[in-house]
């Protein structure tokens, strides 16, 4: 494999995985903003209580 095309992979594979960073930074950001509009400002203690249930099995949701 010549040079050229390991540079050209190499970059390829680096901007995927920006891109797929963004997205999921993105995700979150709307997460939250949802996470705000439904539980106010106790929302960090709603999503924790929410991921301890969701972490332990507990369908009680």
């Amino acid at each position: 494999m010549s040079m050229k095309r390991f540079c050209i992979a190499a970059a390829m594979l680096l901007l995927c995985g920006i891109t797929g960073v963004q997205a999921q930074v993105m995700k979150a950001a709307d997460l939250e903003k949802y996470a705000k509009e439904r539980y106010g400002e106790k929302w960090p203690s709603s999503m924790a209580s929410w991921g301890m249930r969701m972490t332990t099995g507990d369908e009680s949701i």
